[in-house]
């Protein structure tokens, strides 16, 4: 945690990052609201994004990890904020009002860079979840998010049949995947939590659709 503040400290004030509050997150809650206006960047932990078009609930395969800025894609084009944010992990975020970033980021070409290239890896997150999903059907995709989504073997959850609606598919498909995961022992299931057994197993499922 402390890596990624000590990098903001290169480009914003010291003192202006130590008065920034820092907040934790339970897996599963929300850390943005779409009228929440203010922005964050990820200390610990990962969040996924929901998007509302036309009062429909879509789950988009993007992961925000350590040392994203959620948020960051809507200051640049300043489109209208309609997305939540959920706490994918257990989660420890900075908390960035619209005040320092425009002083701070948006005024300073190098920190602007900084910024700008921190938030590179969500494009190719989405490109990779988009691709795996499409191609490799649901079981792979659930292969990827429970790699991806781990802290030390350890995947974190609130509702495990939550991911039926990131899958798109029904919870007794999700059960029948997880069952499957299991018997082949890849993965031990408990109340809240995915420990991985067999990482490398997991990597198999969705190996051959990385493009990159």
């Amino acid at each position: 945690m402390t890596d990624i503040l000590n990098q903001i400290k290169k480009y914003i004030p010291e003192d202006i990052v130590n008065s920034l509050p820092i907040t934790k997150f339970n897996a599963g809650e929300t850390i943005l609201n779409i009228e929440d206006n203010y922005f964050l960047i990820i200390l610990e932990g990962t969040a996924h994004g929901i998007r509302y078009q036309d009062d429909k609930k879509i789950i988009y395969p993007y992961l925000w990890k350590k040392g994203c800025m959620v948020g960051f894609n809507m200051l640049l084009s300043k489109s209208k904020k309609n997305w939540e944010f959920i706490a994918f992990t257990p989660l420890v975020a900075v908390l960035f009002t619209p005040e320092v970033i425009e002083k701070y980021i948006f005024q300073v070409p190098k920190s602007f860079k900084f910024f700008v290239e921190s938030n590179m890896y969500i494009l190719e997150a989405g490109l990779k979840g988009f691709y795996i999903l499409a191609h490799g059907g649901a079981k792979a995709y659930l292969a990827l998010l429970l790699i991806e989504g781990s802290q030390n073997k350890i995947f974190y959850f609130r509702k495990y049949e939550n991911f039926a609606d990131i899958l798109g598919i029904s919870k007794s498909m999700l059960f029948r995947i997880t069952k499957e995961f299991i018997e082949k022992g890849m993965i031990q299931k408990g109340r809240k939590e995915v420990i991985i057994l067999n990482p490398e197993g997991l990597k198999d499922l969705y190996r051959e659709y990385l493009y990159f």
